[in-house]
């Protein structure tokens, strides 16, 4: 069992190295979700966490939250922003390219969220790993939110199709003119297609979509809602 692509989670190293994508902002999506979707405070696990902005209003917003990445470097730069602007201490581990489990007991979150991760799982297999195991951290009734690249991204109306749901991207992207990318990207295809992603616990109640389409960068990602049941 993996919940990761050893070769995209070395390259991904290399762009966290650069720390050109740091940012001084949430999503915006995340910040309306938080406050329509997310109307229990509690427990949050921030799977992927980037550079932390995202974290930290979770936080700011009377959420405790744990925040996973795959950069020791990034969570040295995160837990330092976040002494600085996080009211609350935030949680981070570091995701180890050989972690099968995330570290936390069954039922332990009141809601996941992941947001543009699970392209770089690769395959089915790794992506079908890391949403059980949110299943499992997850207590019933949690909510969940993942994004994901949809189709029409600009990262893959550049990939190479070599199967369903499967794309290859070489090349230097847009704002990573000095790193050379390989990904094997592993996206939905369809709505329908994304629900289908999710174990049987996790009620997926909409797929949705948000992204930019300008300055020559398509950004769609779909974005799963739903919440953990059981019997």
């Amino acid at each position: 069992m993996k919940l990761v692509d050893e070769k995209n989670y070395n390259i991904y190293n290399k762009v966290y190295n650069s720390l050109k994508d740091a940012h001084n902002y949430p999503n915006t999506n995340l910040v309306r979700l938080a406050k329509w979707y997310l109307n229990k405070k509690g427990k949050i696990l921030d799977y992927g966490f980037g550079y932390g902005e995202n974290s930290i209003f979770l936080a700011n917003n009377g959420f405790s939250v744990f925040s996973g990445e795959i950069s020791k470097k990034i969570i040295k730069y995160a837990k330092k922003k976040s002494k600085i602007k996080s009211k609350k201490k935030i949680n981070f581990f570091y995701i180890d390219k050989k972690t099968k489990l995330l570290p936390f007991k069954d039922n332990y979150f009141d809601h996941i969220i992941c947001l543009g991760v699970i392209q770089y799982l690769g395959n089915q297999e790794n992506t079908k790993n890391l949403l059980l195991e949110f299943s499992r951290c997850l207590k019933k009734n949690g909510k969940i939110i993942i994004s994901t690249f949809g189709p029409q991204n600009t990262f893959i109306k550049r990939s190479k199709r070599v199967s369903k749901n499967t794309y290859i991207f070489k090349g230097l992207e847009k704002f990573h003119k000095k790193t050379n990318l390989e990904y094997k990207l592993f996206i939905p295809e369809t709505k329908k297609n994304f629900m289908n992603f999710f174990p049987k616990k996790i009620n997926i109640t909409e797929v949705g979509s948000w992204g930019n389409d300008y300055c020559g960068i398509n950004g769609l990602h779909y974005v799963a809602l739903g919440k953990k049941i059981e019997k």
